[in-house]
């Protein structure tokens, strides 16, 4: 009877434990998943607003007060165009040319996901898209005035709403 008896108390001790290493477990989980979109969306905002500070040009939104709900459009100089460093090109060759600047395109699709596309000015379409960021429940970008532009983009998970926010100023655009 004792040893029924200790193997019962035993047993309580067992699933009590194992009853908290489970539900430990399920919570690092969710903070983890939750952690990993918030990161996620800082460094998509980050990019973007890295990116928005390069425009020459903004044309979603217009000038202010203006606000953009779920898309940004802008163009950037192509720094990365290997014909801009190259001794090739004549002195007199026209550095604000179309072939020589990027389209990009922030927007939030209804997959919940932030999506980046990019595309040459000269051939008019967008030839690149990547994927940003996950959870995302909505992207904002506000003209303030002066080339003062603030983007808001959001991130949910289950019920908790994360908004991460930055302001940027684009110097060729004041």
């Amino acid at each position: 009877m004792e040893t029924l008896v200790t193997l019962l108390l035993v047993g309580l001790v067992f699933g009590a434990v194992m009853t908290l290493l489970n539900s430990g477990l399920r919570i690092f989980r969710d903070t983890n998943q939750r952690d990993e979109a918030a990161q996620a969306a800082n460094v998509a905002l980050d990019r973007l607003v890295c990116e928005l500070r390069e425009a020459t040009q903004v044309t979603n939104p217009g000038p202010a007060p203006s606000i953009s709900n779920g898309q940004i459009e802008f163009i950037k100089a192509d720094l990365s165009n290997p014909l801009r460093i190259t001794d090739t090109i004549p002195l007199n060759a026209s550095w604000d040319g179309p072939a020589f600047h990027l389209m990009v395109r922030y927007r939030f699709d209804s997959g919940r996901y932030l999506l980046r596309d990019v595309g040459v000015q000269q051939s008019g379409t967008y030839s690149e898209t990547s994927q940003l960021a996950d959870q995302v429940s909505g992207l904002k970008c506000t003209c303030r005035g002066q080339g003062v532009y603030a983007v808001e983009l959001s991130v949910r998970y289950h019920d908790i709403v994360k908004t991460h926010c930055g302001t940027v100023l684009c110097p060729v655009l004041r």
